[in-house]
């Protein structure tokens, strides 16, 4: 038997910075990302909820709780018309492309409020608004699929304003 899409079942405390993940949060099905900030500490991104609340938050996450991870070997599909990069910040769930890297503007609860943030997805690191990247391209719409080599085949797994069929 082979299973697609690939997954396999580990603690927070052991997934990779990108690794994306299905867990069960509040009694229901979330998906996202394990950020990692420069020092290492773990968050999760959530990505699709049927809590519009919670989309494109960084959230705390046990590190000892079992999540369902689909690894880093996704694919990062940006799509529809290119923005500046002021207009990625607009919005969270948008993506900047800069030849720094690639990154989500997200949203954190820090002092009892919530702060627009940038996490870096080609590296560890989290930082605020002011320190985000110079240049770069905007994108609104954007989906993520897990990609199986060995079956040439792909899965989505999360997306923003992706109405369009797969």
């Amino acid at each position: 038997m082979e299973l697609f899409p690939k997954t396999e079942v580990k603690t927070f405390g052991e997934c990779s910075h990108c690794e994306f993940l299905e867990l069960l949060g509040r009694g229901e099905n979330t998906a996202g990302l394990c950020i990692q900030d420069e020092s290492g500490e773990r968050k999760f991104l959530v990505l699709t909820s049927n809590d519009q609340t919670l989309l494109y938050r960084l959230c705390p996450y046990p590190k000892g709780n079992e999540v369902l991870s689909y690894g880093t070997d996704w694919l990062l599909s940006p799509y529809g018309q290119i923005g500046t990069p002021e207009d990625a910040f607009r919005e969270k769930g948008n993506i900047l492309l800069t030849s720094q890297g690639t990154f989500m503007v997200c949203v954190e609860s820090r002092h009892e409020m919530d702060e627009e943030i940038v996490c870096r997805f080609d590296q560890a690191e989290v930082f605020d608004l002011t320190a985000r990247p110079p240049g770069g391209f905007g994108r609104r719409h954007w989906r993520i699929h897990y990609y199986d080599r060995e079956q040439d085949a792909r899965h989505k797994l999360a997306g923003k304003d992706a109405q369009e069929p797969d």
